[in-house]
């Protein structure tokens, strides 16, 4: 017969047995694989629970899931940065980057105290920066990449595409304030990434994932900005050069569905789509109003940001208005958001916070994503490849969607070493 001590002995073991079997899961996966992860399981979460559960607008949830990520983030951070920071650190480039974006949280949050610009605001400027430069810093530890898997990235992609479009096309079908995406613009862009370097490191392709892909883009094709039709472009050219002009049997398929795509284009992007509208609101004809459309909304924005900096004087204009500041902006639907600090143009957004010597910053922000661009550029770890491409998406988000940059938390400045493993 068992005794209750004896029982009670044996369940403490199993549970400590499962915390422990938990535990070695979860160092299995690495600290750079896990942020991946990371960045898409708040899409997750808000695409199946808030937008599909819950009914919520897809586009009033930025906020919702940034703070999970932070959220999820902060948890690991509690776990694994003591450990971290026990081990070795090898002196990479990339912690100049580091030390530029701890210099800029200083920057903006001394400014916006200074101004006296809202806390939370403050709050929402400084730690995406503070969050970057610890995710560099740490990607630079001996252990950083130690099992990195890109085949289980891939294959945990798959799970996320799948869902995404299965519960956005679903929440769509119901009513609901839903969009057949695959999040915002960071997840879109990893997701994709990850799609891409798959093709490129491929050397047989299967009809099922040719297929599942081509089903994936043709259903969230509508919903792309005009951004990510760039970065797809740039994509496509990558993967032209390195996969598919080394064979005369895929250039020809290759033709071949660049036709079917030409003429299934109007079905799939119709113009009544999210994406027939911004097309059709770039530069527009005549019909477009002046301040209308993606260039004049961001032309009003500069125009209301450098309206601003000069009512602060000297002072604003040297080295702006820090973390926090807002600015009045009235869109040419005659919207007026309330405390508006949204700048989509880099050099805008930069001003802003930093005045004149934003300008600067940003110069210096892009020459760090283009070193890193050149020093991944031949590598063939997957996961280096994966820093090129959103590396060259971050180029092109600094003329559309800057935030996109500071969200991204630093991963397109990372790089794996040669010494790190072979995949």
């Amino acid at each position: 017969m068992i005794s209750a001590d004896s029982a009670s002995s044996s369940l403490r073991q199993h549970s400590a047995y499962s915390h422990r079997k938990y535990f070695s899961y979860f160092d299995d996966i690495p600290f750079v694989e896990r942020l991946i992860y990371y960045a898409l399981i708040p899409e997750l979460f808000a695409r199946v629970v808030l937008e599909f559960g819950l009914g919520m607008f897809s586009f009033a949830l930025f906020e919702q899931k940034l703070a999970m990520y932070y959220g999820i983030l902060f948890i690991e951070y509690l776990f694994q940065i003591k450990k971290m920071v026990k081990g070795k650190f090898y002196p990479d480039q990339s912690l100049l980057v580091a030390l530029f974006f701890g210099f800029l949280a200083l920057h903006g949050l001394l400014l916006g105290i200074g101004w006296k610009n809202n806390p939370i605001k403050i709050a929402t400027d400084t730690i995406p920066l503070v969050i970057a430069a610890i995710n560099i810093v740490l990607a630079t530890h001996a252990n950083a990449f130690k099992g990195m898997s890109f085949d289980r990235m891939a294959k945990a992609n798959i799970a996320f595409v799948a869902i995404m479009v299965f519960f956005g096309a679903l929440a769509v079908k119901l009513g609901k304030p839903s969009v057949v995406s695959l999040g915002g613009a960071v997840s879109t862009t990893i997701s994709i990434t990850i799609i891409v370097v798959s093709v490129w490191g491929r050397r047989h392709f299967s009809i099922i994932f040719v297929l599942f892909n081509l089903v994936v883009f043709a259903l969230i094709a509508p919903n792309f900005n005009r951004t990510t039709l760039a970065f797809l472009l740039i994509a496509a050219l990558i993967i032209f050069f390195r996969t598919i002009a080394i064979s005369g049997f895929r250039l020809y398929l290759f033709f071949v569905m660049i036709g079917i795509a030409a003429v299934s284009l109007p079905l799939l992007v119709p113009p009544e789509s999210p994406l027939g509208h911004r097309i059709a609101a770039m530069t527009g004809p005549g019909e477009v109003k002046e301040g209308s459309g993606s260039v004049g909304e961001r032309e009003e924005e500069s125009t209301a940001i450098d309206k601003k900096i000069n009512e602060g004087g000297l002072l604003a204009q040297a080295i702006g208005y820090g973390h926090g500041a807002v600015y009045d902006m009235v869109f040419s639907n005659g919207f007026a958001p309330p405390n508006y600090s949204n700048a989509h143009f880099g050099w805008a957004l930069f001003k802003l916070r930093y005045g004149y010597c934003g300008y600067i910053y940003l110069t210096i922000f892009a020459l760090f994503v283009m070193i890193n661009i050149h020093r991944n550029v031949y590598s063939k770890q997957p996961f280096n490849r994966m820093v090129l491409i959103i590396g060259l998406a971050s180029i092109g988000y600094i003329v559309t969607y800057m935030v996109f940059n500071i969200i991204a938390s630093g991963i397109q400045f990372m790089h794996r070493r040669p010494d790190q493993g072979s995949e």
